[in-house]
């Protein structure tokens, strides 16, 4: 645990450095690595992990490997959130110059007063929970690091949703 809680707050000071390198990132196999990942925690819990990837020419501009992180921690929060045989949905859209990648749960969501605290650092709606409160205020550095955004609104299901916006890769 306390090492897990480690490297947690490693990765949340190195997605704080003001120069986080970027390069063109297929977003495709990153859905690919981090669903993969879910999978077994999902399967564990009876939970459906369902998405599905977008074309393989789709690149943002982004660090790969702190991309997949954020990624992570929002897909392991929603499998987390789920209830047993609940599910996880992961899409994709964009535009010219933004992709959004949506992560709903059908969990019991988040009370609206509290949808922007669950990215600040250590917050936790449910203590009883496993978790560190670190996860989602990751992604939100990650995301502000690489010029993208992310935020978290209620499912028309009951779940959660949280939106995560990526610069297009030039």
């Amino acid at each position: 645990m306390l090492e897990a809680l480690t490297g947690q707050v490693l990765s949340l000071s190195r997605a704080t450095q003001n120069e986080v390198p970027r390069e063109s990132v297929v977003l495709a196999s990153v859905l690919e690595r981090v669903a993969a990942d879910a999978e077994l925690e999902a399967l564990d819990k009876r939970v459906e992990l369902r998405w599905t990837a977008p074309s393989a020419d789709l690149e943002v501009s982004a660090n790969e490997a702190l991309l997949v992180s954020a990624i992570q921690n929002v897909v392991r929060n929603a499998v987390q959130a789920t209830p047993d045989g609940g599910s996880v949905v992961i899409d994709t859209s964009h535009d010219e110059r933004r992709v959004r990648v949506r992560v709903t749960d059908s969990g019991a969501g988040v009370p609206e007063s509290e949808l922007e605290r669950i990215f600040e650092p250590f917050y936790r709606l449910d203590t009883n929970r496993p978790g560190s409160g670190i996860g989602l205020a990751i992604t939100a550095r990650v995301m502000e690091q690489i010029g993208g955004s992310v935020r978290a609104q209620l499912a028309g299901s009951g779940g959660l949703e949280v939106v995560l916006e990526l610069p297009l890769a030039r």
